[in-house]
């Protein structure tokens, strides 16, 4: 029952009242609790997936994009962009980076990115979406191209030299999405350091 646990629990039900029969332990992601960073990030990573999860409705591709990421964390081997980017093509918010919204360009020069409209555009037609939009690197709307159509075991398994780009894109995009702030990824950009 420790925080960032993933537990196996039996739970019995009678009129109303829930009792909890049997417990086990299948993942303490002991790495979380070597680095306060790494703790902060997993709280992050429990606060999102609860913010898209529906009580009662069990989502097997969201616990298991959640069970990697604190797996992949705990052991320090990927950065927390593509948790982010992921999880919201699995509720529902999955962004257009296929091609320009207004041309039609597969591969934009100087790409454009609109949080608010979830699409991309080129350098041209950056002026017709109805928000703002960021500038995109090429390989950050790679990496974000790699992140929303990989295979679920391989979405970490790319390398980008300029993430600082790709997590402020994806962080900007889950707090627009989802039209709020996360105390703990606050906290956590206040802790990594």
């Amino acid at each position: 029952t420790q925080l960032l646990t993933y537990s196996d629990m039996t739970i019995f039900e009678n009129r109303g009242r829930r009792t909890l029969n049997e417990a086990s332990t299948v993942e303490e992601f002991l790495g979380l609790r070597a680095d306060l960073g790494a703790f902060a990030l997993g709280s992050y990573f429990a606060e999102l997936l609860e913010t898209v999860s529906a009580e009662e409705y069990p989502d097997p591709p969201v616990l298991q994009l959640g069970l990697n990421s604190l797996y992949a964390l705990s052991r320090a081997l990927c950065p927390p962009e593509q948790i982010e980017l992921r999880l919201m093509c699995l509720a529902g918010y999955e962004p257009d980076l296929s091609c320009c919204a207004q041309c039609g360009a597969a591969e934009p020069d100087e790409p454009w990115f609109s949080p608010r409209g979830g699409a991309v555009y080129c350098a041209h037609c950056r002026g017709a979406s109805s928000s703002a939009v960021t500038p995109l690197l090429p390989e950050t709307l790679a990496a974000m191209r790699h992140i929303v159509n990989a295979d679920p075991k391989k979405i970490f398994s790319f390398t980008l030299g300029g993430r600082r780009q790709l997590a402020h894109v994806c962080e900007d995009y889950t707090a627009t999405q989802l039209e709020r702030g996360f105390a703990s990824l606050d906290y956590w950009k206040k802790v990594k350091d």
